[in-house]
């Protein structure tokens, strides 16, 4: 009998999957958000969910400014229109245009980068919308993130 060679993932495949994950979980955590939703907060120290978006936007910038050796200075990015549409159309489009940057990059800096990036600091504020998303509206399910 004549075993099958399986090949494991590379590093780039995994944070692929890994990336598109986190990007589902985002998209089921912000999807149905209301504008008059946009700046509510559980408690006075947390982030609002406009806040979030525009902070994952700016982790993404900062990623893609590190992939280039440059740095990036935290809190100054700002979205000049910052409705829901404009928020989330910028949160897909510097997403997916930053993880494709990473992983395409050339040795392991942008593995990395979208390790720490992206995959972690995503995974993060999931859990923090999640609850926002709960004190929001006690009927959303957090389970809904997850694929059926």
């Amino acid at each position: 009998m004549v075993g099958t060679l399986v090949v494991p993932m590379t590093a780039a495949e995994l944070l692929r999957t890994q990336i598109d994950d986190a990007g589902y979980q985002l998209g089921k955590v912000l999807e149905g958000v209301r504008e008059e939703d946009l700046d509510t907060k559980v408690e006075s120290i947390s982030m609002t969910l406009r806040q979030h978006v525009e902070h994952l936007c700016e982790s993404y910038v900062a990623a893609a400014t590190e992939l280039h050796g440059g740095h990036h200075e935290w809190g100054t990015f700002a979205l000049p229109n910052r409705s829901i549409a404009t928020l989330l159309d910028t949160f897909n489009q510097v997403r997916n245009d930053t993880a494709q940057k990473l992983l395409s990059a050339e040795g392991d800096q942008g593995l990395h980068l979208a390790s720490a990036y992206i995959v972690l600091h995503d995974g993060y504020h999931v859990g923090q919308l999640c609850a926002l998303r709960q004190a929001i509206d006690s009927s959303w399910s957090s389970f809904s993130i997850y694929p059926s």
